[in-house]
């Protein structure tokens, strides 16, 4: 077996001319080359069924490759296991219990007691401002809390990388603004490493570093746009003359991974 070279420095996951077949023939993905770096806000468009959600599930070892390689380094200190957490599409909030408990479960599923895991709870519904309602249950939410709850949820083991699989897509527009902007303030102030998919052009935009986009079914990257700028993103950020310049090369990258011809 050949020597495993390491990661290049702040290389968090590797993904390597990785294919993916599923048991029913469909091939999802073909050749595909993806890596994150520590603190990087990575968004990933593309068309309907292109693989998006295979990459998430992929990385998330929810499902493994029919061939090539996912590659990750092992974090250093007293736990060895890489950390990840995920943020789906529907909250899949468990309806019979309390925001609080929610939150706990994972370290519950890890076999933290209550006592043991309180602080670490409290600061992650602390982190998406529910401090005041770790008490009530999912029914007694809005679309958009329920959303920061499951963000509470997969923050609450402290990932190393976190993935968001269109968490936003079904919300109004305002409330779609304000938890960009919480998420951006949430990745700012942790450090977080995020991979975020979406099927709008301008949330891939405001909310990325880079946007990476995939081709039509199987899937492989076909552009990778650096989304450049001071970092600041606000109101000024989506009137700017920038923002609106990237939103168009993604655009037209999108389009052109599509075939679909563009003036």
């Amino acid at each position: 077996m050949p020597e495993r070279k390491p990661l290049s420095a702040n290389t968090v996951i590797e993904l390597v001319d990785v294919d993916k077949t599923f048991a029913n023939g469909t091939t999802a993905l073909r050749s595909f080359n993806l890596r994150l770096q520590q603190g990087e806000f990575t968004s990933l468009v593309g068309t309907s069924g292109c693989g998006k959600s295979t990459v998430l599930r992929l990385i998330a070892g929810l499902s493994r490759t029919t061939s090539g390689e996912l590659r990750r380094e092992q974090p250093e200190g007293e736990s060895s296991d890489f950390r990840i957490g995920f943020v789906f599409q529907e909250p899949t909030l468990l309806p019979w219990s309390r925001v609080w408990d929610n939150v706990y479960l994972p370290l519950r599923l890890r076999g933290q007691s209550k006592a043991a895991a309180r602080e670490t709870v409290n600061q992650a519904i602390e982190m998406v401002g529910l401090a005041d309602f770790a008490r009530v249950y999912p029914r007694e939410l809005s679309g958009g809390m329920k959303m920061r709850v499951s963000i509470a949820r997969a923050l609450v083991t402290r990932p190393q990388l976190l993935l968001m699989d269109e968490p936003f897509g079904a919300l109004d527009e305002q409330t779609r603004f304000a938890l960009n902007d919480q998420l951006l303030r949430l990745w700012q102030q942790y450090q977080l490493t995020i991979a975020f998919v979406t099927h709008s052009v301008y949330e891939a935009v405001y909310l990325g570093q880079r946007v990476v986009v995939l081709s039509s079914r199987p899937g492989r990257v076909t552009a990778d746009i650096e989304v450049s700028g001071d970092g600041q993103r606000d109101g000024a950020f989506r009137r700017s003359g920038h923002y609106h310049e990237t939103c168009e090369r993604v655009s037209q990258a999108l389009a052109a991974s599509a075939g679909v011809a563009t003036a």
